[in-house]
């Protein structure tokens, strides 16, 4: 379905109100939240990245327990908000930070609560 003119900041303001979630289907797009049952089991059939992201994060408890741990005490964060390094994980010169955030939002454990450019 396309969309008449409208303003911009629409799918931005409901993103941020919650009505709209940011995930990977068949590409990244801001999806109705009322889908989000539906997306996260179609992210598993479609996303080619999915299995060795998924590999990682299960040969990598430890570093998933800790940001299941994390997450609830210190509310929204990226990656970039992690300054301290480790190896980096081999897709894109990804620091573990960002693989295991990737881990847990296509495991579905978390979701993005905004977006600042791709």
């Amino acid at each position: 379905m396309r969309l008449a003119a409208f303003d911009p900041c629409w799918p931005e303001e409901l993103h941020a109100a919650g009505q709209l979630l940011d995930y990977w289907t068949h590409a990244a797009g801001l999806l109705p939240i009322e889908d989000y049952p539906l997306c996260q089991s179609l992210i598993h059939e479609t996303f080619i990245g999915w299995k060795k992201i998924r590999e990682w994060g299960e040969a990598n408890p430890a570093i998933i327990a800790e940001f299941l741990a994390y997450l609830p005490a210190n509310g929204a964060v990226k990656s970039l908000d992690f300054a301290r390094e480790r190896p980096r994980g081999k897709w894109w010169g990804w620091k573990v930070e960002k693989v295991a955030l990737e881990y847990l939002y296509y495991k579905g454990a978390v979701i993005v609560a905004s977006r600042q450019g791709f």
